[in-house]
């Protein structure tokens, strides 16, 4: 799996889908190790519930991940809220390119917010869309928090849309 891709992993495991599905409905059944909206969700201290697929997944195996270099050093060093369907769901810390925490709920003093669709996160989960792809085709959007913030993700983000 290439780097970027996990990226979004990471992003998948912390993310919420739409009520319409079954996972996501605040209740454990069916084949469901856990639910995102349930209280308590089903998963350890140390594992979240993937709102894709149910299954808990280890925090553990998503901190301290090497982020490959992008342009204009994003996502080196951030604090990053994550929405999806312009709800704000979870976040993500990264320092000298590793993710060293992840969490539910908003970070305060953010630098960067990555908005994404429930349909978006779930075709990025299942293989049917590629990263780079969500990223191109403005599926994935990052946006930079404050005046250098958001001058670095707009000048970066025009030169992500040319690569492969």
């Amino acid at each position: 799996m290439n780097k970027l891709k996990l990226i979004f992993v990471a992003l998948v495991l912390f993310a919420a889908v739409s009520a319409e599905h079954v996972c996501g409905d605040g209740m454990v059944s069916g084949t469901e190790i856990c639910d995102p909206s349930a209280s308590p969700e089903g998963c350890s201290t140390t594992e979240l519930c993937c709102p894709v697929c149910c299954q808990c997944h280890s925090i553990e195996s998503v901190l301290n991940y090497k982020i490959p270099s992008l342009p204009f050093g994003m996502f080196s060093n951030e604090r990053v809220n994550v929405l999806i369907d312009g709800e704000p769901e979870y976040n993500l810390i990264i320092q000298n390119k590793q993710i060293i925490e992840l969490g539910r709920g908003i970070l305060e003093n953010p630098t960067a917010q990555v908005t994404l669709s429930s349909e978006t996160l779930e075709q990025l989960h299942n293989g049917q869309l590629e990263p780079m792809n969500a990223i191109k085709n403005r599926l994935v959007q990052y946006k930079g928090i404050g005046f250098i913030n958001s001058l670095k993700s707009r000048i970066a983000g025009f030169f992500l849309r040319f690569l492969k």
